[in-house]
């Protein structure tokens, strides 16, 4: 029982950890609240994974597809 209590705890650490990452993250990118208006500093876990991925999916996409200044005629 002690051994489910102990990687629980680690479990909730281990997220906070990446929580505190993603809403840093979210930041960087000019990201301080949901569409809905809700504060990302007020956001769970999941969500704010959810919300992290969706964002890092649009930055490659647009670096990827993002036209040289050369090319802009």
């Amino acid at each position: 029982m002690r051994n489910r209590r102990n990687i629980s705890g680690n479990l909730k650490t281990i997220q906070g950890n990446q929580r505190d990452f993603f809403i840093q993250e979210l930041r960087s990118m000019g990201i301080t609240e949901t569409p809905e208006g809700r504060p990302i500093g007020s956001m769970p876990y999941h969500e704010l994974l959810h919300i992290t991925t969706i964002e890092r999916i649009k930055r490659d996409y647009e670096q990827e597809n993002e036209v040289p200044n050369e090319q802009v005629l």
